[in-house]
């Protein structure tokens, strides 16, 4: 009976301690430099994977930054992080259950099986909408909220980002759509983020 527990014990905390096969994801950009989040969270593994939103208003000036962490042994864990305007930082870990990583980890694959990070970031901040003839309405709105997506690895990342998206979308500015699939996909983020 011992030898039975001590096999379970061992295979629990293998399974944890074991390298994690990240899903494959094609990443939109490089960078030369290693990912900052890496430093910015204190993270020992520097292979993990990052998922992180971000909502800046210039009217309450603070910006909120939400993140999602996949390590390389199967763990997730989150961290919010507040950057108000006297540039004061303050970073959060929150607690996740283990039996909670499963769910965080089909998240992420969902995402990708339904292509939610694929979206055009070269659509979402367009202002400017042909009309008949030559004419080009523009909207310029002072009160948005600027609402920011990002994905990253070691030295590969995604980054979306959008501004007033809410009124672009109800107007129907070309890359409405594109603004709509990243609100869409930071609500998911946010129901998750909140809930699990």
């Amino acid at each position: 009976m011992k030898n039975y527990f001590l096999l379970f014990l061992l295979s629990t905390f293998t399974s944890f301690s074991q390298e994690f096969i990240f899903p494959k994801i094609d990443f939109k950009s490089t960078s030369e430099k290693p990912n900052s989040y890496v430093e910015l969270l204190n993270l020992e593994d520097k292979n993990s994977l990052i998922l992180k939103t971000s909502y800046s208003s210039y009217w309450y000036g603070d910006t909120f930054f939400y993140f999602l962490v996949f390590q390389s042994n199967g763990k997730v864990s989150k961290y919010e992080y507040k950057l108000s305007v006297n540039k004061k930082i303050k970073i959060v870990k929150k607690k996740i259950s283990k039996k909670n990583y499963k769910f965080y980890w089909d998240f992420l694959n969902n995402c990708l099986n339904e292509n939610l990070f694929d979206i055009d970031y070269t659509q979402l901040n367009i202002v400017h909408k042909p009309k008949t003839g030559n004419l080009v309405e523009t909207m310029t709105v002072s009160d948005g909220l600027q609402q920011s997506f990002e994905i990253s690895k070691l030295n590969e990342y995604s980054a979306f980002t959008t501004y007033a998206a809410d009124s672009y979308i109800e107007k129907k500015y070309p890359g409405y759509e594109e603004r709509q699939k990243l609100v869409n996909l930071m609500a998911k983020f946010s129901f998750v983020y909140e809930n699990y």
